[in-house]
Parts: C-alpha cells; structure tokens; sequence
C-alpha cells in the first residue's frame, strides 16, 4: 500500500474526521465528521475518492456519532 493523493473533504478543515469504514465491496468510503456531527461519504474509484452528492451526511439532532458500521 503507498500514499496517492489527499482527497479534501467538501466541508472544509476542522471537521474532526475520526472513525472510517469502506463498505464490505470497497465501492464506498464514510467517514465521522466530529464536530460537524455528520458522516461523509465517498465513492472509490481505484485510487481517487469522489464525495458523494449530499455529502456530509446530517444525523439526526442530538446525533454524537463515534463510528461507522458497513454492512
């Protein structure tokens, strides 16, 4: 595995991004956004990420996400 290219999350700098999971087909990527309280999410294409449309996702009010699960 070796370092491609650093993919900029749509919400900009001191999001808090902690937790990342791909999907069990490694076609997705969502990641926690801390302070945003909101995941984000990715498409995979080899070695590029494409941030989904929509993205970051809102989790409901009172929402404190600690981690991802991709089932």
């Amino acid at each position: 595995m070796s370092y491609l290219t650093t993919t900029a999350f749509k919400s900009g700098g001191g999001i808090r991004p902690f937790d990342a999971r791909l999907d069990p087909s490694g076609a997705w990527l969502y990641v926690v956004d801390a302070a945003l309280d909101a995941v984000s999410g990715f498409a995979v294409d080899g070695g590029s990420l494409n941030e989904l449309p929509g993205s970051p996702f809102a989790l409901p009010s009172g929402a404190t996400p600690f981690g991802v699960v991709a089932i």
